[in-house]
């Protein structure tokens, strides 16, 4: 391996500049924080939790119109992202 940044042909001392490869390791970062930030997590609501959820209209049509509740089996979900978790609960 060469000592110094001279002795790389140069082409490679073009492509390995520190300032790239910084650059490149923060947007990757950002990339990962964001998609993790915006993946939804699902939670279950207990079965005795789920007249709370009803007292307006049932969880089906609530899941329908859009709002953050799945069924999955015979158990509904409420499901949110991430970041919507930090700050909402």
């Amino acid at each position: 391996m060469p000592e110094s940044s001279s002795e790389w042909p140069k082409g490679l001392r073009s492509r390995f500049k520190p300032g790239r490869w910084m650059l490149g390791v923060t947007l990757v970062f950002l990339a990962s924080a964001v998609g993790y930030l915006f993946t939804p997590d699902c939670r279950p609501i207990l079965d005795r939790e789920v007249p709370s959820f009803e007292i307006v209209m049932p969880l089906s049509e609530r899941a329908a119109r859009g709002e953050p509740f799945r069924r999955k089996g015979a158990h509904w979900y409420q499901c949110k992202s991430r970041l919507a978790r930090l700050f909402f609960f």
